[in-house]
């Protein structure tokens, strides 16, 4: 799914509700949902704040208000790719860097170039 040009994101279960909106206030690059659904990362074009947003899904209502960030210092997410059965995703930067990151420690994306 490719982003948004004026960085919100409105997201609703059904037509009936209003949508809860989700402002990064940047362009956002892509939108990845995991297989289940389960997840959605966010990339957004900004190299000096966090730039990958993580939303999990809670209580088969709605993706969570409280979300993981990271940081790729002086880089632009441009692509997310999700792996190992969803228990990993991959990132390509504006620089040409790919990391693979894992759920279990998001503190450390391992940069695979």
């Amino acid at each position: 799914m490719s982003g948004a040009e004026d960085g919100k994101i409105y997201m609703r279960i059904d037509w009936e509700e209003q949508p809860v909106v989700a402002n990064f206030e940047k362009p956002i690059n892509e939108i990845c949902f995991s297989n289940d659904g389960r997840k959605m990362i966010v990339a957004i074009d900004d190299a000096s704040k966090n730039n990958i947003f993580i939303f999990t899904w809670v209580n088969d209502k709605q993706f969570s208000a409280k979300t993981e960030k990271l940081l790729f210092d002086n880089e632009i997410p441009l692509s997310i790719e999700f792996l190992d059965s969803d228990l990993s995703f991959i990132v390509a930067t504006n620089i040409l860097n790919i990391y693979k990151v894992t759920f279990t420690d998001l503190s450390k994306p391992l940069n695979l170039l």
